[in-house]
């Protein structure tokens, strides 16, 4: 595959994939979302679950379409700045695994619409879906927080850090990368348990990874290959 037609596969994955991954997480404010869906108590879950199943699946397969689309674009981006030197594969690594793990953990969140909820509504005891219930929220809570953590905060600042390295992506964008990466570090560590209320630096956070990926889409498509790191 060319440079050419490798930057222009990531450049639509970098947009693509930011627009799904902010339409999962903010696109709960225009659906009706039961109060207890995020809450860590089987019975409140299981309630909301049955409730609004659409907010799951939505949020679960758009996180997980969103995630799969960063991954390819975070190729194009080391394509980008590999002549700052083969530690830049550093962040690329960190960030599929990040989304590796974001995938696996919306598996989980899935299996509460298809699976636990059905079950809840057709009048299997609480008792007996107790365990699956409040294992599912555990694995989920942990894994998202984590993979988070990973592509949100550490992943992203390498790759802002390492940009700035490079002559081929503007300062500016590597900046905004390095600093919202590092306040995702700090405030993705203090997420678990994960509330519905996000708080103004995880705002910030995503705020950060999106005009930095959008930006990067948009650099990899202007982009034409010179002799320069």
């Amino acid at each position: 595959m060319s440079d050419k037609v490798l930057y222009r596969i990531s450049a639509a994955s970098a947009i693509a994939g930011t627009l799904l991954i902010l339409a999962a997480n903010f696109g709960g404010m225009f659906m009706e979302v039961a109060p207890g869906l995020g809450s860590l108590d089987p019975a409140e879950s299981l309630d909301a679950i049955a409730s609004t199943p659409n907010a799951v699946l939505m949020n679960g397969w758009l996180n997980i379409y969103g995630g799969l689309l960063v991954a390819i674009a975070s190729i194009g981006i080391y394509r980008l700045m590999r002549g700052v030197g083969s530690h830049s594969l550093v962040p690329l690594f960190i960030m599929e695994i990040g989304v590796v793990l974001l995938s696996v953990s919306y598996v989980f969140s899935l299996a509460g619409p298809y699976q636990l909820g059905p079950l809840y509504t057709q009048g299997v005891s609480l008792d007996a879906l107790y365990g699956a219930e409040y294992l599912r929220k555990i694995l989920f809570e942990v894994m998202v927080v984590l993979a988070s953590w990973l592509t949100l905060g550490v992943a992203m600042a390498l790759f802002g850090l390492f940009g700035l390295k490079s002559s081929k992506i503007p300062k500016w964008l590597s900046w905004v990368a390095l600093a919202g990466g590092l306040v995702g570090v700090e405030e993705w560590l203090k997420a678990y348990p994960w509330q519905a209320e996000r708080t103004a630096l995880v705002l910030i956070n995503f705020a950060a990874f999106a005009v930095w990926l959008i930006g990067m889409g948009v650099v990899m498509l202007r982009h034409k290959e010179k002799n320069t790191k």
